[in-house]
Parts: C-alpha cells; structure tokens; sequence
C-alpha cells in the first residue's frame, strides 16, 4: 500500500513498462482522443445509469494514486467529460452511444499503433499477466497524460521530432 499510495512506485513502475509503447509523438497525440473518446463513453454511460458515484470514486482513487500534476490534470480531464452533454446522433439511443464511443476508442487505440508501427502495450502482458488488464485500464488516461506531458504539452517544439530514420 505504501509504494501505491505513498511513493507512487505503483503507477511508476506501470509507467515504465508503458512509455516504451507510447514513442511516437503520432500515436500518442491519438491515443490522448481515442482513449478520451472511450472514457468519456464510460463516463456518460455512468451519468445515464445514474451512478455518478462511479465517476467519484474513480476520480479519488487515480488522485491518491497518480503523481499530482497527472491527478489534477485527468480530475480536470474528467470534470470536462462529465460536462459535456451525449449529443444526439440520429436518435440512436444514448446507451447505444456509450458503448460505440468505448469501442471506437478501443478499437482506434490499435490502429494508432498500427498506423506508428509501435507494438501495443497489452499484446507484452496478455499472456503471462493477464490481470495487468485491470491496471492498465484503470490507469489508461493518467499514462497517456503522462505521455503528452513527456513531450511538454507538444508546444515548446511543434517540429515533429519522429521524422528522422536511422539505419545502419
């Protein structure tokens, strides 16, 4: 409890097998929307079954578990997604709405890496770690916060930095 709490050793060490995956300034512009996109999905599909209370303890425990500037970001991340009304798309039902928002932000998280020609995080861990699932979803947001942060918001240099290849 003390290195999930406490030091955050946790979420750093989860951090560290992450980053690895996450290289390409590309895929991780787009897992920050796609994985927005499947959270905000799940977030509004908590509004309609009426438990916000889902959202609140979510947002507690990623805030007591992340580092701060990650914590504050995503509890702002998450304030947004809870603000933002389910818009209405061609009187589809809004529980149908919930649940293609969380599968296109699964889904596109994998095209994104196919896209960066990056291997996906969970393809490492499936099969000898597969409860590393729950971990790596709960966590998914405050990662990719992370990930932007790593290239300071992507503002202080907009030169695209993955243009240059090396060989041999």
């Amino acid at each position: 409890l003390y290195s999930i709490f406490v030091t955050k050793g946790a979420y750093q060490q989860v951090a560290s097998e992450f980053h690895p995956f996450h290289k390409h300034d590309l895929n991780v512009f787009l897992h920050f929307w796609t994985t927005g996109l499947g959270l905000w999905g799940a977030v509004q599909l908590a509004v309609i079954l009426e438990q916000p209370s889902l959202i609140y303890v979510y947002t507690a425990l990623t805030a007591v578990t992340c580092p701060v500037l990650t914590a504050v970001l995503h509890t702002l991340v998450l304030y947004g997604m809870t603000a933002t009304p389910l818009p209405a798309l061609y009187d589809l039902d809004p529980m149908y709405v919930c649940i293609l928002s969380i599968a296109l932000g699964y889904s596109l998280q994998d095209v994104a890496h196919w896209m960066c020609v990056e291997k996906t995080f969970m393809n490492d861990y499936i099969l000898s770690r597969p409860w590393m699932l729950l971990i790596h979803t709960f966590w998914l947001m405050p990662l990719v916060i992370d990930s932007v942060l790593m290239r300071s918001c992507y503002l202080p240099n907009v030169v695209n930095r993955n243009r240059n290849v090396f060989c041999q």
